[in-house]
């Protein structure tokens, strides 16, 4: 998705809230469809341990023969799976310099430089509570073609209800297969609405989103009747020498001048207050998503629970009841795990695969030390004495993977900025709790870690990677590499 900026084309967006979830990789150009006439679909072979969550974006590198490079972000339209194939839509911008490239000079078979999944804000999963009301103007529909596909695999999952905004039909991506999706899959509901042209499906609306397509229990809302719909807004940064909207991350801190425009239109008065909870008819809570009506911005996102937030490696406070709760039970295992004697293994086994998200055999010794139990661990893998997981995010090792004494995993961080550590309540007398921040690590097959090792949020570690005794980890290692050092650094390839 191409989101106008200050510069040609789509500026990269500072993830300073969401995981650094890889390394710069070089993906190959599988094939490449046409969605529109200015719109592409590019589909990237990046390997089946690539996962991504419905909602996130890519950043994409194109670097000349001089050196010059430049960088952009666009969504990721395909699905969650584990088929190695992502899909990202991008549309041609008269005066873009990387969307120009795309459209006119990249081919099947051409290798390009990616970096991500990125995003920890705009994201959905099955696993959501209460229904979802999506609504996508042109090229903005792309994210939320990621949550509706995955909703269609998800079967009896919360009911989702699309509304896309485009000028003609010709100008609609996906339209076909959204439009297949609403005849076939249950609980999905999808309407368009056409400001340059009439409609030719009943369902389908010929003008501009207004209140009666989210509130008229036609279209969309159909699916997503009976809500309290929570809208967040997307926070100012700075981008360039000016302060204007974020074009990216939606958040919890301040409101974008885009949302303040639109909601003084009569239509959307309804939904002018942030943070804050609008009965649309009834009942349950909701979610709903804007992205990208009229400009290309990401506004707004649902609200979710502070354990939510820190498992979708978002920003979230502590301490939390539902957090604390999880603590507790993972502290009881852990407890038990450490008492229970090496003669005893199956017993230890067996708390492990209650205690953590997944365990297969390898050794573990005690004692050790986990937070939630968020921890993913393959076949054969070793930990020595006295390691440490501070596994607010998830924590996932690969197969055959030696960790040392001493080592420390540590997923979980804070704003650097003193006045953003603490929130407040609306008066600032009442402290709510600390802002917290959290970011997976994955160590992939075969990588031997060192005694004393400290890796910190957000680090892939590549596989076949050793990592020196005492280095503190701050950033992805690539594949078969030796890396030491604080911080730590590569010193050399390893021939695998």
């Amino acid at each position: 998705m191409a989101i106008p900026g200050l510069s040609k084309d789509t500026p990269v967006i500072d993830a300073a809230d969401s995981p650094k979830a890889s390394v710069w990789m070089e993906a190959r150009v599988a094939s490449i469809l046409n969605r529109t006439p200015s719109i592409k679909s590019f589909f990237f072979e990046v390997g089946s341990h690539f996962r991504h969550v419905a909602g996130q974006h890519m950043v994409v590198r194109l670097t000349d023969p001089g050196g010059y490079s430049v960088m952009r972000s666009y969504s990721i339209a395909s699905a969650p799976t584990a088929d190695g194939v992502i899909e990202l839509a991008i549309e041609k911008l008269a005066d873009g310099e990387v969307s120009l490239f795309f459209h006119d000079v990249v081919e099947v078979g051409d290798l390009i430089e990616l970096r991500g999944p990125l995003g920890g804000h705009f994201i959905w999963s099955a696993e959501e509570p209460g229904a979802s009301l999506l609504i996508g103007g042109g090229s903005g529909v792309v994210p939320l073609m990621s949550m509706a596909r995955q909703r269609r695999t998800e079967l009896g999952g919360e009911p989702i209800g699309l509304l896309l905004s485009a000028r003609s039909r010709a100008e609609a991506p996906f339209f076909d297969e959204l439009v297949e999706m609403d005849t076939e899959t249950p609980g999905f509901s999808f309407t368009a609405t056409f400001t340059r042209e009439r409609p030719e499906r009943a369902a389908d609306f010929g003008r501009r989103v207004d209140q009666k397509m989210i509130r008229g229990g036609t279209g969309p809302a159909r699916s997503t009747t009976g809500l309290h719909l929570h809208l967040r807004l997307a926070p100012l940064r700075r981008c360039g020498r000016r302060q204007r909207p974020c074009c990216w991350h939606p958040g919890r801190y301040g409101t974008n001048r885009k949302i303040r425009r639109l909601t003084q239109r009569r239509d959307w008065r309804h939904a002018a207050v942030p943070a804050q909870y609008h009965p649309l008819t009834a009942t349950q809570h909701g979610n709903l998503f804007f992205s990208d009506i009229g400009e290309g911005v990401a506004m707004a996102q649902m609200r979710r629970s502070e354990l939510q937030e820190m498992l979708a490696s978002g920003i979230f406070l502590a301490p939390d009841d539902e957090c604390n709760a999880v603590a507790q039970r993972a502290a009881t295992l852990l407890d038990a795990f450490n008492a229970t004697p090496m003669s005893q293994m199956a017993q230890r086994i067996g708390i492990l695969k209650r205690a953590l998200i997944r365990y297969e055999p390898g050794m573990m010794l005690s004692p050790v030390r986990w937070q939630f139990g968020h921890l993913d661990i393959g076949q054969g893998c070793f930990f020595s004495w006295d390691c440490l997981f501070l596994d607010n995010a998830r924590i996932t090792f690969g197969t055959r993977v030696a960790v040392g004494p001493k080592a420390q995993f540590i997923t979980s961080g804070h704003p650097l900025r003193a006045v953003e550590r603490t929130r407040f309540d609306q008066d600032g007398n009442r402290i709510l709790g600390a802002v917290c921040t959290s970011a997976p690590i994955i160590v992939e097959d075969e990588v031997w870690i060192g005694a004393g090792v400290i890796v910190l949020p957000g680090v892939t570690i590549g596989a076949r990677s050793v990592i020196g005794a005492g280095s503190v980890v701050n950033r992805s290692i690539p594949p078969d590499s030796l890396a030491v050092g604080n911080p730590c650094r590569v010193i050399r390839a390893i021939a695998n």
